[in-house]
C-alpha cells in the first residue's frame, strides 16, 4: 500500500507514545531468543540495544516507565541469562560482562536523577 495514498508520510516524526510502544514491541521481539539454549553473542546484544532503545525512549515525561527502571530490570535479565546453567560458558561471560556495563550506566542515572546528591565510587 502507497503511504501517500494512506495519508501518511514515512518521514513524519513519531509521536513519544508511538515512540515508546514500538521500543517496548521491539524489546519483546528482541528477547524472544534469550529462551532458547543456543542463544547468540549476536542476538544478546541485539537485546540489550533493544532495551538502551526503550530507555531512551521513556526520558519523556509521559512514558510509564522511567530510564533508570528499565535499566535496572536490564541488569536483573542479565544476571538471570548469566546464571543459567544450560547456557554456554561464553554466553554467560558475556551476559556478566554486559550487566557490569549496565550497572556503571545505573550509577551514572542515579547521580544524574539526585542532582549531585550521590557520587559514584571507583
Amino acid at each position: 500500500m502507497d503511504a501517500k495514498r494512506c495519508g501518511r508520510s514515512d518521514s513524519a516524526p513519531e509521536s513519544i507514545t508511538q515512540r515508546y510502544e514500538n521500543a517496548r514491541s521491539e524489546l519483546a521481539i528482541a528477547s524472544l531468543p534469550l529462551v532458547f539454549r543456543d542463544t547468540t553473542i549476536r542476538q544478546l546484544r541485539h537485546f540489550i540495544a533493544a532495551a538502551l532503545a526503550l530507555r531512551d525512549a521513556c526520558h519523556h515525561n509521559s512514558a510509564p516507565e522511567r530510564p533508570l527502571d528499565v535499566l535496572l530490570w536490564l541488569r536483573r535479565r542479565l544476571n538471570q541469562e548469566a546464571k543459567n546453567p544450560e547456557k554456554a560458558e561464553l554466553f554467560r561471560a558475556q551476559c556478566l560482562r554486559e550487566a557490569s556495563n549496565v550497572e556503571r550506566e545505573i550509577a551514572t542515572a542515579s547521580v544524574t536523577i539526585s542532582q549531585g546528591g550521590l557520587t559514584i565510587l571507583e
